[in-house]
């Protein structure tokens, strides 16, 4: 899940994104690098792939879940200046 983030490639996280909850889990949209500290999420808002957050959204990712230094989702949507992808945040934060 973190390659397809980083890759952007909202094909593959589609595809996670429909397999069976036990697959899911297996996936683990809470998994960390072990390098950044990123879930995949975080990988995709870094590099600006709207469809990818779109999908890991919709997948289930924790839009409340820190990273290493602390911020969230949304703060970090912010700090790299992906407003589009923070107005996506900020909709489903809102919503039930």
């Amino acid at each position: 899940m973190h390659l397809a983030a980083v890759a952007g490639n909202h094909l593959i996280v589609g595809y996670i994104q429909h397999q069976t909850v036990q697959q899911k889990l297996a996936m683990n949209l809470r998994h960390r690098c072990i390098r950044t500290g990123r879930m995949p999420l975080h990988e995709a808002i870094v590099e600006g792939h709207l469809d990818a957050v779109r999908c890991l959204i919709s997948a289930g990712s924790d839009l409340e879940q820190w990273i290493v230094n602390g911020l969230i989702a949304l703060e970090l949507a912010e700090k790299y200046r992906q407003e589009e992808i923070a107005t996506i945040i900020r909709v489903h934060r809102r919503s039930p």
